[in-house]
């Protein structure tokens, strides 16, 4: 069993302000000014597995069936395994037979949502889905009862109120009528599991710092206007945040390197998302020192300089990071840095450095093209718009599929066609309605 969480941490470069000067947008140099590289993000990903805590199977034994293991509980129901095992299944069945998915996390809501609205998902397939969940819920209860030193029922049961629970509130919400709150994603009853795990294995950073991910993003919703969080669920997320920070800075001082890094890490995307920027580097570069090979802390620490819009400082980190590691990510990181600082030369450099060694490489291709619009050579701009249009595919990140359609809109504006930009643009917003460069693009026209 996984769970994970990823956050985008704010993370489209902005634009450059370079049309501002201009007095009429639909000029051609001042359109041209409008090609950017396409966006990309930095991704920080806080997860743990069932694995990390040592409690997956240590033997070969075939898997029982849900029959099977109901009768292995009438001879013996204080089996604490089989109650886990049991409560698994149970989940598994209610998203195969009611849900239709394999599997439920919390960035499954939207995709939950979808399928109600399209009939694929019904009333009583939500209902069925409730109380199999509840079932489940109970059998990691009597897991833990029966094991209470034992991290196996904590641990599923976290996992089953964090994601599984949160889907079906969000999904039974819309059936009644209301909005689901998507706020209090940790509960009361989620962070007394989350503790207690913690507590059973403090030398765990994964679990250390996924618990401080947690805890700060409640912290953030709670100050959000209209939302609500009982005074017990607030003070009992103070106390975890210090016993779970105390522990990351015992680990981030310990001899093992390696678990250093990692604790050093966690406490630096503690900082950042507290909105301090100099502590969150402080801490990314001493996982770094630690273990240079550690390319999270170094996508952290470029996030750190662009959150304080450190330009010049994110060109260093994209440069270190190149020497560290030679790939094409982070050389377009490193192109983005240098077309940040408006350095246009060294971004073709490094995207066709790219291009060199990956020819089908949708953001460097993507990238040239916008180079060539800057430049004014619009016939081999379409010659990369077009490959890249040809590259770009369903599993294209949409915002990125957005911004081949804001230089398309360009290319289009540039002979001429606002009926095409308009549609273009239109498109670029339905998939990612806050693209920055669709948004310069329609001020520069005056829409």
């Amino acid at each position: 069993m996984k769970h994970t969480v990823t956050l985008l941490v704010a993370l489209l470069l902005a634009p450059l302000a370079a049309v501002h000067a201009a007095e009429d947008g639909t000029k051609p140099e001042a359109l041209r000014l409008l090609a950017r590289l396409p966006s990309i993000n930095v991704n920080v990903t806080m997860g743990f597995q069932s694995t990390d805590f040592e409690v997956h199977k240590t033997n070969a034994a075939p898997r029982k069936s849900e029959a099977e293991l109901r009768e292995v509980l009438k001879a013996s129901p204080t089996n604490a395994a089989a109650w886990c095992e049991l409560g698994e299944q149970l989940l598994e069945r209610a998203m195969h037979d009611h849900l239709h998915v394999a599997r439920l996390h919390g960035d499954d809501i939207p995709k939950l949502l979808a399928a109600l609205q399209a009939g694929r998902l019904t009333r009583d397939d939500v209902q069925h889905a409730w109380q199999l969940m509840e079932e489940a819920l109970d059998c990691f209860s009597k897991a833990i009862a029966n094991a209470p030193e034992q991290l196996d029922g904590y641990l599923k049961r976290l996992g089953c109120q964090l994601f599984f629970r949160n889907c079906l509130q969000a999904v039974r919400a819309v059936l009644g009528g209301d909005q689901p709150n998507l706020s209090q994603f940790l509960t009361t009853e989620a962070l007394s599991d989350f503790q207690q795990v913690a507590r059973l294995c403090p030398d765990n950073v994964n679990i250390q710092s996924t618990l401080l991910f947690f805890l700060i993003m409640s912290d953030g919703a709670a100050k959000q206007p209209g939302t609500h969080f009982e005074p017990a669920f607030l003070a009992q997320a103070r106390t975890a945040r210090e016993e779970t920070r105390a522990r990351l800075e015992t680990l981030a001082a310990g001899s093992d390197s390696k678990l250093a890094a990692q604790a050093c890490e966690g406490l630096g995307m503690n900082r950042l998302m507290f909105g301090a920027t100099d502590d969150a580097q402080t801490y990314c570069r001493r996982a770094i020192t630690l273990d240079p090979a550690r390319d999270s802390a170094w996508e952290l620490l470029a996030a750190v300089q662009i959150k304080a819009e450190r330009n010049a400082e994110l060109l260093a980190v994209c440069t270190e990071r190149v020497r560290a590691a030679d790939t094409s990510r982070n050389r377009y990181f490193l192109a983005k840095a240098h077309e940040q600082l408006a350095q246009f030369d060294q971004t073709i450099e490094q995207l066709d450095l790219i291009l060199k060694r990956e020819p089908d490489h949708f953001l460097a291709t993507l990238g040239k093209a916008a180079m060539l619009l800057r430049r004014g050579d619009e016939a081999k701009a379409a010659g990369c718009l077009q490959r890249a249009a040809a590259l770009a595919n369903d599993k294209t990140d949409p915002g990125q599929t957005a911004d081949l359609l804001v230089l398309q809109a360009i290319q289009a504006l540039l002979r001429g066609d606002r009926k095409t930009a308009d549609l273009h643009l239109g498109h670029a917003l339905k998939l990612d309605g806050e693209n920055r460069n669709a948004r310069a693009v329609l001020r520069a026209l005056g829409s």
